[in-house]
């Protein structure tokens, strides 16, 4: 007994949709005895009758109708595959939509994206630099394909994939003349009371100094908060003007630091956070996505800032 052919499967599906050898060969643009000959190895193969003949063409036997779902599977399957295959052989191109919070967008980002785009020059990667809950929102509500932000505190849909491909030490900025700013390290008791220059809500790094100070079972509350702004470059800036202090990333810290703008002085039991990247479920461009979705991961085993 010879088995059946992936072509075979074929046919059988066209004459169970035409209801008739001869309609389906016309179909395939094959001859209705080659249908005859395909359907009937089909029959050895599964050593049933799978078609009985009517007034009006053929039908399926109950034996047939077990076959159909089989088949059916199969060449959804396959041909799933083949597709799949196709499209992993085929340079990648398309658009990748990229909602980031505004920390990894000026100081994680910038870098990778330029090593991403030599390595996949037809994929074009269109930046949104936001918030970390908008940046949130934009992947669940399909605006984006991909967010990398500061928290995960603001993801509602668990279905999201969801993985930490960073992290940084957060630390004090003080204004160059603070009584604080030749200090190496301060408890985060010590700056109790102080003027305080916050980021806006739904910032990344908001939260995550939030869940900071109630581990020292403290809150915003007991800083006397002067101003709430939009971004860390901005905060960096009010503190350098003398409006206050702020616990801010590590990098921007450092970044005003070098240019005499603010100190950086670090906490006494070294906070750090991490930054998340998700993944849209329904991306615009699929491969695209999931070739800078892997390079995100890849260069997270790499190294963290």
């Amino acid at each position: 007994m010879s088995d059946p052919r992936f072509s075979y499967f074929k046919t059988f599906l066209e004459v169970v949709r035409r209801k008739s050898f001869s309609r389906a060969a016309e179909s395939l643009g094959i001859t209705q005895g080659t249908v005859s000959n395909q359907i009937e190895t089909l029959e050895r193969f599964f050593n049933a009758r799978l078609f009985t003949r009517t007034p009006e063409g053929v039908e399926l036997t109950e034996e047939g109708e077990v076959a159909l779902e089989a088949i059916e599977n199969a060449v959804e399957a396959i041909e799933r595959a083949r597709d799949e295959i196709s499209a992993m052989s085929r340079e990648p191109s398309g658009k990748v939509r990229v909602s980031t919070s505004t920390v990894p967008g000026g100081y994680l980002i910038p870098g990778n994206i330029r090593q991403f785009r030599a390595e996949y020059p037809k994929v074009d990667v269109v930046i949104r630099v936001c918030d970390s809950r908008e940046a949130t929102e934009h992947v669940m509500n399909g605006e984006a394909d991909v967010a990398i932000v500061g928290t995960d505190a603001f993801v509602r849909k668990r279905s999201l994939e969801v993985v930490p491909i960073a992290s940084e030490e957060l630390v004090l900025v003080v204004p160059p003349d603070h009584r604080l700013a030749d200090r190496g390290t301060v408890s985060v008791e010590e700056i109790i009371g102080e003027d305080y220059v916050n980021r806006e809500k739904g910032s990344g790094t908001r939260e995550e100094v939030l869940k900071y100070l109630r581990e020292h079972d403290l809150s915003f509350d007991d800083f006397n908060v002067v101003e709430e702004l939009g971004s860390t470059e901005a905060v960096v800036t009010a503190v350098s003007q003398g409006a206050g202090i702020s616990i801010v990333s590590e990098h921007a810290a450092r970044r005003a630091e070098s240019s005499g703008l603010v100190k950086a002085v670090r906490l006494s039991d070294r906070p750090r956070r991490l930054f998340y990247a998700i993944k849209a479920e329904s991306p615009l461009h699929p491969t695209a996505t999931e070739v800078f979705w892997e390079f995100l991961l890849e260069e997270a085993e790499l190294e963290s800032p």
